[in-house]
């Protein structure tokens, strides 16, 4: 088991690690609590089974893997993240993502997400919306509609510039268009907005727009979702401008169904 704590605790029904490194058999343990935290500034690693100095065979290692993904069937784990492990060399190790974490369900701890909305527009017509906090000074603001048989999501980064240096801000891909994925526990839809990032300003923040479409059918499988996440493909140094974020279930279903049916 590879660890460097600084400071981990678990009690009967929860798990928690911070500040730390936690890799390989460690994440194992980590796995076994009903509600597992992984708090900023700590890493989960991920790799290939091994025997240490040894080779353990492909066929304890077939064991290896049916024992494991009945285990993280049990704690809610996703099985994809088992596959992650097995598609990395024992010599080597992926980190998992904050993102990665929320997804796997590794990390199941709640948290203060904002729940979706069905607002009015002037034409009579419902829009689901809502906006996020995704760190300090950082925030995103997500708009569906349906019409002429799509889906057209809106979506917005705010960058407060209270908080946001201005060489940060600079970092935003503007006229760029957006990569956007989003992730439920079962289907990821991957989409190029039809419409490339824009910029507006206000006295208080810097607000990047950009526009996609999605089929109705996938707008009607996200909605099954207990786990929803975005992400914009922005690489790790531009990852603090960045929209990635989990977003809440709440509201969600309901409001999609009647999207759906207004179409």
């Amino acid at each position: 088991m590879d660890t460097e704590l600084e400071d981990a605790y678990s009690t009967e029904h929860e798990t928690l690690v911070e500040k730390a490194d936690c890799a390989s058999a460690c994440v194992i343990a980590f796995a076994g609590g009903m509600t597992r935290t992984v708090q900023p500034r700590t890493a989960l690693g991920i790799h290939q089974f091994s025997g240490g100095d040894r080779d353990i065979g492909e066929s304890q290692a077939q064991v290896a893997v049916v024992v494991l993904s009945s285990y993280f069937k049990e704690m809610g784990i996703e099985r994809a993240m088992l596959d992650k492990a097995s598609l990395t060399p024992a010599s080597s190790m992926h980190w998992v993502t904050d993102l990665e974490a929320k997804r796997y369900r590794i990390d199941n701890s709640a948290e203060n997400l904002s729940p979706w909305q069905i607002s009015p527009t002037l034409e009579g017509e419902a829009i689901l919306k809502v906006d996020q906090d995704v760190s300090f000074g950082r925030s995103l603001s997500l708009e569906l509609s349906v019409s002429n048989g799509k889906a057209h999501l809106v979506a917005t980064t705010r960058l407060q510039k209270a908080a946001i240096r201005p060489d940060r801000v600079s970092q935003f891909p503007v006229n760029e268009h957006a990569e956007i994925q989003i992730c439920s526990q079962t289907l990821c839809v991957n989409r190029r907005s039809t419409v490339a990032w824009s910029r507006q300003e206000s006295s208080e923040s810097v607000n990047f727009r950009s526009v996609l479409e999605l089929t109705l059918g996938e707008l009607q499988s996200l909605s099954n979702a207990q786990l929803l996440t975005i992400t914009d493909g922005f690489p790790k140094p531009t990852s603090d401008v960045s929209l990635s974020s989990q977003l809440s279930v709440a509201g969600f279903a309901p409001g999609v169904a009647l999207l759906l049916r207004q179409r």
